[in-house]
């Protein structure tokens, strides 16, 4: 198990939920994979021919593959949990990475229902390592996503997905001490925004000339738009002063984008693929 007191925290965007009192943490998943990879985990890929990627390496689990001839995601999922009845439910982890060039990213989806949903994505430092490399304590970022908006969810998945967005890339990951946690219900004053205000459409994706954005509320006092690239630059910013938006991408270079609606001191994301 990778321990070290010098992280460097990276706050994803998601809900938040704020709220006070006592109250005493819940561990729903607590994975140090010094064991290896439960077996109560599944991983996968869709490229045709390959089996799942990812193993046990040093304490933590990694993933380094590729090239491929396309594009790839080789998937990790964590146990179904319950998050009802859970104040403050979050996800964390800690993740080294390196890479040989700039087309890869690490996402982090759920799923209630049906289909895989994306949450939100890691874009690596272009450090030129190999895939030989192995991380040092310092190496570590860890990872934390608020979970508040799925805090009603009584049998919700999430997955992470190494992903390779183009031919001929390669990467390497090393993931340590995955855990979803809360807080058991204590004192007064929580409250949170609801999901449905902070949702928003996002069409045609992929985009090459427009993008239109419709949110899933009028209230749009306050709103704005922020459209980053992987590596967590800002490229445009817009103002929202109707309910519907149409936003003129096409002088952006060709790639993948996060596009972040923020109301009210909230923040949620959306990737969108510029062709």
């Amino acid at each position: 198990m990778i321990t070290t007191t010098i992280k460097t925290y990276l706050f994803l965007p998601a809900l938040l939920l704020t709220g006070a009192g006592f109250s005493q943490q819940i561990d729903l998943i607590d994975e140090d994979f010094d064991s290896g990879l439960p077996g109560t985990w599944t991983h996968w890929s869709t490229n045709w021919g390959s089996s799942a990627v990812w193993s046990s390496n040093n304490g933590a689990i990694t993933e380094a593959s590729g090239p491929y001839f396309g594009a790839v995601s080789n998937w990790l999922q964590a146990p179904a949990v319950d998050l009802t009845g859970v104040d403050s439910p979050t996800l964390e982890f800690d993740l080294a990475l390196g890479e040989i060039d700039a087309d890869v990213e690490l996402s982090v989806w759920y799923m209630t229902t049906g289909n895989w949903t994306f949450i939100s994505a890691v874009a690596p430092t272009n450090n030129g390592v190999t895939q030989g490399w192995t991380p040092g304590a310092s190496d570590y970022q860890t990872i934390s996503i608020d979970l508040s908006q799925f805090s009603n969810e009584s049998n919700i998945r999430f997955a992470v997905g190494s992903e390779y967005l183009a031919a001929w890339t390669s990467g390497v990951w090393y993931m340590d001490n995955f855990k979803v946690f809360g807080q058991t219900p204590g004192g007064g004053g929580t409250s949170i925004i609801e999901q449905e205000s902070l949702s928003f459409d996002l069409f045609p994706n992929p985009a090459n000339q427009n993008v239109n954005i419709v949110l899933g509320t009028d209230n749009v006092k306050n709103a704005s738009v922020s459209i980053t690239d992987l590596a967590g630059a800002t490229v445009k910013e817009i103002s929202i002063s109707l309910q519907s938006e149409t936003i003129d991408v096409s002088d952006l270079s060709a790639g993948v984008y996060l596009v972040n609606l923020m109301l009210d001191g909230h923040v949620s994301t959306q990737k969108l693929v510029v062709q």
